[in-house]
């Protein structure tokens, strides 16, 4: 089975996963190859895992009809099917397997505009959250099927080495809580209410440590803020990093306090991999991921009190046991041998219906499923 997966972007902050999961497709029998931008990091990292990649910048993404680049590219390939990410790359690939009769399968994981996916064969939302979006756009279910972001979860198992040796360097003891915020630092990604939260709990009184690691515009409001609240021994400022797994192995309660629309949540299965308590708000994909009290705790939106509360009940070792080793178990269905299995059932139905339409024209979609 011959796949065209294309990105219209050259970095992407989940790429590394992705390639995991195009990796685990190959096994399964897909015969990858890529298309993305040039530049950046993942066209020269898709051929560093020795994955078929080109090239190609679309002279206008909004005008897919004079993206004849791409057009040359699926005569070349001959793909059985067109695997896009993002909406750019929904656009120009939507339009060009129309034109050319080429299955197209969409995967989205933001909240995007109705017009950006006209072309699709069939949707694949990241999360419920983003289905139901797509829905109130007009959308049907039957078109509709929802595919998590994927994790190689075995990656982020805790190295107890890493974890000690992270804690020394940090000066942090055995008995000291770490809890950790990661991502963009940005308005709607709500770390200014996890430093409220943090202030209000019992953790910096216990001489526990809050890590926020990441960058963005709102890094000096932030820092400003613990400074206010009296918490400059406590807060602990990292810049982003390419390898996020030190940090969560070396920590015990992850929060993602999030409070724009969060279409899945990447970080937050990453740290229920790495064994931690996790605490996130009641927001996007990130409902899919966390039972609430079973493998995680749910909070409000915007809601510093909740944030302190959830942060106090983690104060207790065994009630943090409990939960990390409840997410632990749930995150393994967000693992990239999972999502590639369901990947690869999708991938099947779709060619299927290509070949026996291709032959049969006049036969329907329907009967040329059965």
């Amino acid at each position: 089975m011959n796949v065209l997966h294309y990105v219209d972007e050259n970095k992407l902050s989940w790429g590394e996963a992705w390639i995991q999961l195009l990796k685990q497709l190959a096994r399964l029998g897909v015969e990858n190859h890529v298309v993305c931008r040039n530049g950046g990091v993942l066209l020269s990292r898709l051929r560093e895992e020795g994955i078929s990649a080109a090239g190609y910048k679309p002279a206008a993404q909004w005008l897919p009809q004079i993206a004849y680049g791409f057009g040359r590219i699926l005569d070349t390939l001959k793909p059985d099917l067109i695997h896009t990410r993002l909406s750019s790359a929904a656009t120009v690939g939507g339009w060009w397997g129309k034109k050319k009769g080429i299955p197209v399968l969409e995967t989205i994981d933001k909240f995007p505009k109705r017009h950006y996916h006209e072309n699709a064969s069939l949707l694949l939302p990241c999360s419920n959250a983003v289905a139901e979006h797509m829905y109130s756009l007009g959308f049907s279910r039957e078109m509709t099927e929802v595919v998590p972001n994927a994790i190689e979860v075995d990656r982020y198992r805790r190295d107890e080495s890493v974890r000690q040796q992270m804690r020394a360097e940090h000066g942090i003891s055995d008995g000291q809580t770490v809890v950790v915020g990661a991502g963009r630092l940005v308005d709607w990604k709500g770390f200014a209410d996890l430093i409220r939260g943090f202030a209000l709990s019992d953790v910096p009184n216990k001489n526990g440590k809050l890590w926020i690691v990441g960058s963005g515009p709102e890094k000096e409001n932030l820092q400003r803020l613990a400074q206010d609240l009296n918490l400059n021994g406590s807060v602990e400022f990292t810049p982003f990093v390419q390898d996020i797994r030190p940090y969560l192995w070396a920590s015990d309660v992850f929060v993602q306090p999030s409070c724009g629309s969060e279409a899945f949540g990447i970080v937050l299965i990453e740290a229920m991999a790495a064994s931690l308590s996790c605490i996130a708000t009641l927001n996007g994909g990130m409902k899919d991921i966390i039972a609430d009290g079973v493998s995680g705790l749910h909070v409000p939106i915007r809601d510093a009190a909740a944030i302190a509360s959830a942060l106090n009940e983690n104060m207790n070792p065994a009630f943090r046991s409990q939960l990390s080793q409840n997410a632990l178990n749930c995150v393994r269905r967000y693992d990239v041998e999972s999502v590639a299995l369901q990947t690869y059932s999708i991938y099947e139905k779709y060619a299927r219906r290509r070949s026996v339409c291709s032959i049969e024209d006049i036969r329907t979609d329907k009967e040329a499923l059965h």
